[in-house]
């Protein structure tokens, strides 16, 4: 199917929005009785609210005593029969997916293999098995020729990761599929004169990397930036290819990719001005200075420690703790600064000739009829900056796109081809629901 026949579908206006606000919605789940779960990583809630948005209640709260959300975003995701699980690396929660309340919650150290990443996708096969991404960490630096420790380079991401299968009963690990992606930046450690460690930052403005997601019987979709195709694998481990989806690629002349490193740039030098290092504010220089220290014994940091973090730069210096692992004390101070003159930008010439099709980030939701809708970078001239989905059956075939007002994307999916979208203003986020059922007419 070409690119101009494919179906086009503006979704309706929305019949129900939330009066209140939240801290930042990750994504929804639609309960039997028309109410709606909200995972909520900002204020680190588990939210129920109504049919029509509103009267919310806690499930879970921020707390990080019994029973709690936890310190760190959790992934909300379909589990068998009619509950759901809340994870992260500080518990693991079932829901019963009819009422929203909670029937079973276990800490993470009850769950060795419970490894996940902050904000990661998770998805459980028909079995019971957790499918997640597994990290694949760089190979340890060695030492250098005059026999000195080397200066570690440690990956802000890393350059690849695989999914896996995992039972947490039997502790059974399968490897599913590897996914490519490239690290947003590497950080660089370097001694100055007066024997602080100095992290030098290189950033990637336009990392490429895959998606995955879970469908209802197991299989794991792979989406594939290299050329925008979808990848199958059925649980029982076969391996089955869509064709190319069409997409009108934007060439990026080397000026055109000087302009996002500029504007990056510029980014950071607004954040400078604020006294906020872009960098310390996510938190990759903070998580990625304790993993240095951990690894390397940076001035005697021992293994498992947690640290005191000093991140400072030019005009301004921001401090805050950190825990080296979830539930430890937090001691010592971290031998190295962050200053933002330290950040390099890799050159224009180095980055991708073209824009990707979509960008990293939960780019890709599965809805309930096990569609994939991709959010893309295309843009519709006929509407302002308004969002375009591209909507992929289990057969990897294109079936329709989906236009969505500018602000606004898919948090989740109802019956009926119901569609919540999350969007920001300045009361914090909030969650819309709309249908994307109209009748579609063609390109």
């Amino acid at each position: 199917m070409s690119a101009q026949s494919v179906p086009l579908i503006d979704v309706a206006r929305p019949d129900a929005t939330s009066a209140d606000r939240f801290g930042r919605i990750v994504n929804v789940r639609s309960l039997a009785n028309g109410s709606l779960l909200i995972n909520d990583a900002g204020r680190r809630q588990l939210l129920l609210v109504d049919q029509a948005l509103n009267n919310r209640r806690v499930v879970l709260d921020s707390s990080s005593a019994y029973m709690g959300y936890g310190p760190s975003e959790a992934a909300l995701a379909p589990y068998t029969g009619d509950s759901l699980v809340l994870m992260n690396r500080y518990a693991l929660s079932m829901i019963d997916a009819r009422t929203g309340t909670i029937v079973r919650w276990t800490p993470a150290r009850m769950v060795p293999m419970l490894t996940l990443n902050n904000g990661q996708t998770v998805g459980v096969d028909p079995d019971g098995n957790y499918v997640f991404r597994a990290s694949v960490r760089p190979a340890p630096a060695t030492a250098s020729a005059n026999g000195e420790p080397a200066k570690p380079a440690v990956p802000v991401g890393v350059d690849s990761g695989l999914v896996v299968r995992v039972n947490f009963a039997t502790r059974a690990v399968t490897r599913v599929v590897k996914l490519f992606q490239q690290p947003s930046g590497k950080i660089f450690m370097n001694k100055a004169e007066d024997g602080r460690m100095v992290a030098r930052t290189v950033v990637n403005v336009l990392p490429l990397a895959d998606e995955f997601a879970v469908l209802s019987d197991g299989t794991v979709a792979v989406l594939r930036v290299s050329d925008y195709h979808v990848d199958f694998v059925n649980i029982d481990g076969k391996l089955e290819s869509s064709p190319k989806l069409p997409f009108s690629f934007v060439s990026l002349t080397v000026n055109d990719r000087q302009i996002l490193i500029d504007s990056a740039r510029s980014a950071q030098a607004a954040a400078d001005a604020a006294g906020i290092s872009t960098m310390a504010r996510e938190g990759a220089a903070v998580a990625t200075g304790v993993a240095v220290a951990k690894a390397t014994g940076l001035n005697g940091t021992k293994p498992g420690e947690g640290f005191k973090v000093d991140v400072q730069q030019t005009g301004a210096v921001a401090a805050g703790t950190v825990a080296a692992n979830p539930g430890q004390a937090v001691q010592g101070t971290l031998p190295f600064a962050m200053r933002s003159s330290d950040i390099e930008y890799i050159p224009a010439e180095r980055l991708p000739s073209r824009h990707p099709a979509f960008t990293g980030g939960r780019a890709m939701v599965v809805d309930l009829s096990d569609n994939l809708w991709i959010h893309t970078t295309a843009k519709d001239p006929s509407m302002q900056n308004g969002v375009m989905y591209d909507v992929v059956n289990r057969n990897g075939a294109l079936s329709r796109r989906v236009r969505i007002p500018a602000g606004r994307t898919v948090a989740g999916f109802g019956a009926n081809g119901v569609v919540y979208l999350r969007f920001q203003d300045d009361a914090g986020w909030g969650i819309e629901r709309t249908t994307a059922l109209p009748q579609p007419r063609n390109r």
